[in-house]
């Protein structure tokens, strides 16, 4: 009777193989990885962006009744968004959560802690991507819809989205989520404030 077995070139050729296939497909599997991390952050700030708007629907979560609910992406801080308390200086210019104060998250993270609702961290690998500071803001109680835009030699102003001087900034053309090999770019409807993402 003869015994049948696999002879060393047959076992050399089935790992030449399944090697040859580990690296044709090992790319494609990370890739597909990296875009399911990115499409993941930006469905939980399409969440957190509601949730901003829920905040300020409810007047028991400000004391005054006065101010704003942000979404803020910090300009020099890409691995962390906040949600964040901001008070209408209108009638107080001194309040502690002016949109001013906000100007990186170091300073978020250890003199206004009173002012951060929440801080959301991204994916491991995954970075947002602006040149200067991004605020989705809702007002309380009503919900409105503004923006942030920075100004050099001005600050940051609390602007409406609608308003067409800031058309081209409003747009967050330069808002994105990153991880080396894939990138999302975020928008914000100006009218029912919505985040949607496109992959580039």
């Amino acid at each position: 009777m003869i015994k049948k077995a696999f002879t060393l070139i047959e076992v050399l050729i089935t790992i030449a193989i399944i090697a040859l296939m580990a690296t044709l497909l090992i790319p494609n599997i990370n890739r597909s990885l990296s875009k399911n991390n990115i499409a993941n952050d930006a469905q939980l700030l399409q969440a957190k962006l509601e949730q901003v708007r829920l905040l300020a629907g409810s007047t028991q979560q400000f004391d005054s009744g006065k101010g704003y609910y942000a979404l803020y992406f910090p300009s020099d801080s890409n691995k962390d968004v906040y949600i964040l308390r901001v008070d209408d200086t209108t009638d107080n210019p001194t309040a502690t959560c002016k949109i001013s104060s906000f100007t990186n998250s170091e300073v978020i993270s250890q003199t206004y802690g009173d002012c951060v609702v929440e801080k959301i961290p991204l994916s491991n690998g995954v970075t947002h991507q602006t040149t200067s500071p991004v605020f989705v803001l809702f007002k309380v109680p009503t919900q409105q819809l503004f923006k942030a835009q920075y100004t050099p030699n001005v600050g940051i102003e609390i602007v409406d989205p609608q308003n067409i001087v800031y058309s081209s900034w409003i747009d967050f053309s330069d808002l994105s989520l990153n991880n080396g090999e894939k990138t999302a770019t975020l928008s914000v409807n100006n009218v029912t404030g919505k985040l949607s993402f496109k992959f580039n």
